[in-house]
């Protein structure tokens, strides 16, 4: 029984499509709720995917749901669930496929998520103003936030407020107990740069706008990295050094080139220089991270990049969506150097 309730996924992901009439999070209470002292305790990690919820029947009596229509979901149960999350004071890890959605209609659940106690890390989908709300009330020391930000609300109409610009501190709770920090969307109104997080190691930055920050404004706010990841799909150079590196920093993968200061070991290299034409950043930025793990793209004006700016490289990754033994034969001409060469399918590079 300990090991069953440890770790708990509720309902399918949206894009699975399945099982939508069938009510896993009344299910779920039930069970706890038949002996609530002995099993809410022993649930340490609880998923709500989209499907958690039941589609509401229709006056035909179907059940249909379109891609994405989260107001025809019956969130009757959502008041049962917000009980039991209460009495489970062991949870540590909690992710809701549509927070804010779910906070909205049923404000007990943001209640009772901000009351527990021993909370490590927290997934949330769709963020606006209520689930900042929550964030903000929370009385765990939460280590790790993995957030996706709702752009503009249409998603969900008549659900949010208007953001206010004190919610850009909607963080501060967690400036000495956030060790991870990964963001999706236009998070640019959300994250105050003026605070520093010291103890955050991983930051993540993933949208498919130009990240708003420079490489300096991140580096003040968050000195202590060791893992970077910055993923903008639209390239906007950023030639900005920071003035104080970071003195742990060990992985960095970005898609914009950034010129950061400083040596790296672990770089994943995702611009295309033959594309943007910024050869010659390129090569800067290869020539002053000097990593001895580079992965990139496997193209020949890259890799000459690389033969010709970091020869300090010894193990070489590429991305590549072509037959592993064709792109293999690619990279070899520019490998002379290299003592390892790893390739990857495109689509697993962070």
């Amino acid at each position: 029984m300990p090991l069953v309730l440890a770790d708990v996924t509720l309902g399918a992901p949206s894009w699975r499509r399945r099982d939508q009439r069938k009510d896993h999070v009344s299910s779920f209470c039930a069970f706890i709720l038949f002996d609530l002292i002995r099993r809410a305790p022993l649930v340490k990690r609880l998923v709500l995917e989209t499907y958690a919820f039941p589609t509401k029947q229709s006056s035909t009596g179907r059940y249909s749901r379109a891609q994405g229509d989260h107001r025809d979901l019956d969130y009757s149960s959502a008041a049962s669930l917000a009980h039991v999350i209460r009495q489970c004071t062991n949870l540590e890890h909690l992710v809701i496929a549509d927070a804010e959605e779910l906070f909205g209609l049923t404000p007990a659940m943001g209640d009772a998520v901000a009351e527990l106690r021993q909370l490590r890390s927290v997934k949330f989908d769709g963020i606006r103003s209520r689930t900042l709300q929550v964030f903000s009330q929370m009385k765990s020391p939460i280590e790790s936030i993995d957030g996706s930000i709702d752009d503009d609300g249409r998603a969900y109409p008549g659900l949010h407020g208007p953001f206010l610009p004190a919610q850009a501190r909607w963080l501060w709770k967690f400036t000495t107990s956030l060790t991870e920090l990964r963001m999706c969307n236009q998070f640019g109104n959300f994250v105050d740069l003026g605070t520093t997080w010291p103890a955050v190691h991983s930051l993540e930055l993933y949208t498919i706008y130009p990240i708003p920050f420079t490489t300096s404004e991140i580096a003040h706010a968050f000195p202590n990295l060791r893992r970077l990841v910055l993923n903008d799909m639209i390239h906007q150079a950023d030639d900005t050094i920071p003035r104080m590196g970071w003195l742990f920093l060990d992985f960095v993968s970005m898609r914009t080139p950034r010129l950061l200061g400083q040596t790296v070991r672990h770089l994943h290299f995702h611009s295309s220089p033959e594309i943007t034409g910024d050869v010659r950043l390129a090569e800067a930025i290869l020539h002053q991270l000097s990593p001895v793990v580079l992965g990139c793209r496997a193209e020949e004006c890259m890799l000459k990049c690389m033969v010709s700016s970091a020869p300090s490289v010894r193990i070489l990754q590429v991305f590549d969506s072509r037959p592993p033994r064709e792109a293999t034969e690619s990279a070899e001409a520019f490998a002379q150097h290299i003592e390892r060469l790893v390739v990857r399918d495109a689509l697993s590079s962070t």
